[in-house]
């Protein structure tokens, strides 16, 4: 009789998590973020997501040896629409304190 022998496959290697998934997300984020800065609201949520992806996606990348780049660009990109959203708040209250007692009903 005949055996019937396959040789067994072996299972795919697990790839490491390297976090480039968060830092593509964070970069994009951050682009449309500092596009939209001058949105009040959407300006600390881009920013604020955008921090949120980049660093563990940097942190991964550090730990298994991804890209680092674009996690730094995006957490740089948060931090910098971030910043703009506060200038942009002040600014608004700043015109809205600037308008004179006439022009109210």
């Amino acid at each position: 009789m005949e055996e019937n022998t396959t040789p067994m496959q072996q299972a795919p290697e697990k790839k490491k998590f390297n976090g480039k998934g968060l830092a593509m997300g964070s970069l994009i984020v951050g682009i449309f973020g500092v596009i939209f800065c001058w949105v009040p609201g959407l300006n600390y949520t881009l920013g604020f997501v955008s921090l949120g992806l980049g660093i563990p996606g940097f942190i991964f990348a550090k730990k298994n040896g991804g890209p680092k780049g674009m996690a730094m660009a995006g957490i740089i990109l948060g931090a910098i629409t971030i910043i703009a959203g506060i200038i942009v708040v002040a600014l608004l209250i700043s015109a809205a304190d600037s308008i004179p007692s006439s022009y109210y009903y």
